[in-house]
């Protein structure tokens, strides 16, 4: 009963990256993570405002560089917790939100 209760849980995790890889697969368009940080944070969170002592405009997406791959991570976290955007901004699609967290993994 213990192994169902765990598969279970662990598909019902891995839903919405799956979804999001069916998007992109469907689409044939690969995800950007500029693109989406342009659309829904540097209004905030550029190089002139740097809310919260962030700016994604100079932010690299190299993710092989561990300063660059731990800022991420920071991004991906307030982003899944739904803590980024703000709810008073307009919100991404869950499938973009979706796909912008598959990138980062």
């Amino acid at each position: 009963m213990m192994d169902r209760k765990i598969k279970l849980s662990v598909l019902l995790l891995a839903l919405p990256s799956y979804a999001a890889f069916l998007v992109l697969s469907a689409t044939g368009s690969e995800f950007s993570l500029k693109e989406f940080t342009e659309q829904h944070c540097v209004m905030c969170h550029d190089s002139v405002s740097k809310e919260g002592g962030l700016d994604l405009s100079s932010l690299d997406d190299n993710l092989s560089n561990e300063k660059t791959f731990q800022a991420w991570v920071k991004v991906h976290d307030r982003v899944r917790e739904g803590d980024m955007p703000p709810k008073s901004e307009v919100r991404p699609t869950q499938t973009s939100i979706d796909s912008f967290l598959v990138t980062l993994r």
